[in-house]
């Protein structure tokens, strides 16, 4: 007896108090009748029976319990954990990996494993065909937990994202038994342009004046305009967000995917002025409560010190908290610049603000300078350095791959060291001298 083809259809539900059941149904042709072993494996769970077939299509459903499996969680809350399932018959055997999980929207917010999460996501960028791994990789390397789909999403994009933990939600509705798989009836959407009002953000930047940084413009409001409205709806209490495709139009990561990096962190400081008041908030969208040091500075653009606070606060789980309100007062805020600095036992995040419009700001020819040395055969270190702050330094290359931070705040008293990954192996030579540095502060 011959098994000419199989398909294997799985879906986990909870049964207890972290007991699992996993229903599978395998459907498969056999080319004549007689007796057959079928073999199941999950995570050492093992089991053979036999079955009576039949010539033709043949179809059998069984159920194997699980008890206290590790959970899968999208980006942010844990590990997406998956767990391999084979089932054979004869000559054929299926495979293919499971995680377990309870998602479900409850007043309008999304609950994973029971844990409220934000949803943080982008619409599926152009030319995401083909390289799904990657591009959802770099979604959870700067923090989104999700990407937005029209229609029907591929099974290849659900597999990519249940091994990269990020949720994969059809604006239509479709949803499928994928660990990534999830449905929304409304997420605050992006529109097309996010004006300004009384409330300024804290990245604030001036429009690019020099021939080398006019073509970054677009992309560098498209960034302002992300942040500007991811703060709002935080300070609102939306329950997540959906910003634009964070690749540009040649499949590269794009400013905007690095600005994500920095306002879709789980713990950073929030800065906004309000007339003449500096509002600090502490975002915190892990599930646990965290003791924090907080530092405030403002300073001048040449460095004179103008205001210091330095204290400890604790960050409630799933909070965005007003931590401080500094009146400005008499500070002269053209030449003034905040930073602050968040850190706990195992992060530190970091921010800078300008206090005036950036056309009125009184910026500092910045001098910055890079240095690039090789880690590895696809790894290169970026060194940077500066005389005076540099708020905006981007780093561009065409060689694909990955900056592990980009749009940064450079300080004389504080180098920053960039890495750059590669997609294949890349000479020091090569990436030096296509690497471009836009000062975007100037």
């Amino acid at each position: 007896m011959e098994i000419l083809s199989s398909h294997l259809d799985a879906s986990p539900a909870l049964a207890g108090d972290n007991i699992w059941k996993l229903d599978f149904t395998l459907s498969f042709e056999s080319d004549s009748d007689g007796e057959a072993v079928v073999r199941t494996d999950l995570h050492s769970i093992r089991e053979d029976f036999i079955i009576e077939v039949r010539k033709g299509s043949n179809s059998i459903s069984r159920s194997i319990t699980i008890d206290n499996p590790v959970l899968w969680y999208p980006s942010g809350l844990g590990s997406p954990r998956l767990y391999p399932f084979s089932v054979s018959i004869g000559n054929c055997q299926q495979n293919i990996h499971i995680g377990f999980r309870t998602i479900e929207e409850k007043d309008g917010w999304l609950y994973v494993n029971g844990r409220k999460i934000f949803i943080k996501a982008c619409y599926a960028p152009d030319g995401i065909h083909g390289r799904y791994e990657n591009i959802l990789k770099g979604l959870a390397d700067c923090w989104m937990n999700a990407i937005v789909m029209d229609g029907e999403i591929p099974a290849e994009v659900y597999d990519a994202a249940a091994r990269t933990g990020i949720l994969a939600i059809s604006k239509s509705g479709y949803s499928s038994t994928s660990p990534s798989s999830a449905v929304l009836s409304s997420i605050p959407e992006m529109p097309s342009e996010v004006k300004s009002d009384d409330w300024t953000l804290e990245k604030t930047f001036k429009h690019p004046h020099t021939k080398e940084n006019i073509s970054y413009l677009t992309r560098l409001m498209e960034a302002v305009a992300a942040e500007r409205f991811t703060a709002r709806k935080r300070i609102e209490g939306a329950s997540g967000v959906m910003i634009k495709p964070v690749l540009d139009e040649a499949g590269r990561w794009s400013l905007l995917h690095y600005a994500a990096r920095q306002f879709f962190s789980p713990l950073f400081p929030l800065l906004i002025t309000r007339g003449s008041s500096l509002l600090v908030y502490i975002v915190n969208d892990t599930d646990k409560e965290l003791e924090t040091e907080l530092s405030v500075k403002l300073r001048t653009f040449s460095g004179q010190k103008k205001f210091t606070k330095e204290f400890t606060l604790t960050a409630p789980a799933k909070s965005v908290t007003l931590s401080e309100i500094i009146e400005l007062g008499r500070v002269m805020r053209d030449d003034c610049f905040c930073y602050a600095k968040l850190a706990t036992k195992e992060m530190l995040r970091e921010r800078v603000m300008l206090l005036d419009t950036p056309r009125r700001s009184k910026y500092l020819e910045s001098g910055l300078k890079a240095e690039c040395t090789k880690n590895g055969p696809r790894s290169i270190n970026i060194k940077l350095t500066t005389s005076n702050p540099s708020f905006d330094a981007y780093l561009e290359t065409d060689i694909p791959g990955v900056f592990s931070d980009n749009l940064i705040s450079v300080r004389p008293t504080a180098e920053k060291n960039v890495i750059f990954s590669a997609e294949e192996e890349v000479s020091i030579e090569e990436f030096t001298s296509s690497l471009k540095i836009a000062d975007l502060s100037l």
